[in-house]
């Protein structure tokens, strides 16, 4: 009996051993527990309050730069209505305000000084000064040049009558009217050099003839030859470049050469070969077919101190003068 009893004892005290330890080990399972579970609501505070910390700082900043636009704003528009007023102040004559000013002496005197605005301007609405463009200046200065010089030689030919050789020369550059034929110009480097062709040709005639030039026969002449040039234009009558060679180069085989007929050409006239084809020759084969298609027509009437038939053409067209617009600068 004591020895169950003893066994009996060993096995209570062995249950009692094993149920300390368990409570030993559920009491550090809930001391673990709870300490896990502080440390998770420690966390979730400091989350919670991080992220309040963050909405209070974003709700700051948006007020803030809802402040700050609102700021900006504001300054712009006054910016630009202190613009505005600086531009309409610039604009208007600047009158002078009267500020006194202390001498040394103590005394106060009077200062003028203009009116000048207490805040500062933007360099950008400041009156800009214009900046010279020297190749303008130059276009500007030739033109004005070109322009004064033709009203000179204007004046010159027209009012005193300058026929010097200067004159003349410049003529060939600047032309200058001598007159009108309906609308049909006669240039005054035209009349000056018909003028000298015909005084040279006169100064190596015999002395019995007529030597005097006056400027009513070289009108006379360059009218005709106009009107004649108008007649042939409106009848589809025209003069080419190989038909006034040809007649040239029969002139030449006439005169013997070339070289012939230009010394004579140069002697006479004082032409070249090219000026007397274009101002002796085209002419007259121009007045030859017009004279065919009025005489087909039977404009023209011969009369008997009318030796041939440029004299009947002359005669017609001295009578188409008549009714014919012409304005001449004398």
């Amino acid at each position: 009996m004591n020895g169950n009893k003893v066994t009996e004892d060993i096995n209570k005290a062995s249950e009692s051993f094993d149920s300390n330890k368990t409570a030993d080990k559920e009491k550090s399972r809930e001391a673990m527990r709870s300490i896990v579970l502080r440390w998770i609501e420690s966390e979730d505070e400091k989350i919670k309050k991080h992220n309040i910390e963050e909405e209070s700082v974003v709700k700051d900043d948006r007020g803030k730069r809802i402040i700050e636009a609102r700021s900006f704003d504001i300054a712009t528009v006054e910016k630009t209505e202190r613009e505005k007023e600086t531009i309409h102040k610039a604009r208007q004559p600047k009158a002078l305000s009267v500020k006194k000013r202390e001498q040394p002496s103590g005394e106060m005197v009077d200062r003028r000084e203009r009116d000048i605005p207490e805040f500062h301007v933007t360099p950008s609405l400041l009156p800009r000064r214009k900046v010279t463009n020297g190749l303008a200046v130059l276009y500007s200065f030739i033109w004005v040049t070109f322009i004064a010089g033709i009203m000179i030689l204007s004046f010159g030919v027209y009012k005193l009558g300058w026929n010097d050789p200067l004159t003349n020369q410049l003529l060939n550059y600047v032309p200058l009217p001598y007159g009108f034929v309906r609308y049909h110009p006669i240039w005054y480097s035209i009349y000056r050099q018909e003028y000298q062709a015909i005084s040279r040709f006169r100064g190596q005639q015999a002395v019995s003839t007529r030597l005097t030039v006056s400027p009513e026969e070289i009108e006379g002449i360059l009218l005709r030859r106009t009107i004649a040039n108008d007649l042939a234009w409106s009848n589809g009558l025209w003069v080419t470049s190989e038909e006034v060679e040809g007649e040239f180069d029969s002139i030449a085989s006439r005169a013997g050469s070339t070289e012939e007929v230009e010394r004579a050409i140069q002697s006479l006239w004082g032409y070249s070969l090219d000026e007397y084809k274009q101002r002796v020759i085209r002419p007259y084969l121009l007045k030859k077919k017009l004279f065919a298609v009025l005489a087909a027509n039977n404009l023209l009437r011969r009369k008997t101190s009318e030796a041939n038939d440029l004299q009947v053409l002359d005669a017609y067209l001295d009578g188409l003068r008549a009714s014919t617009p012409v304005v001449l600068f004398r």
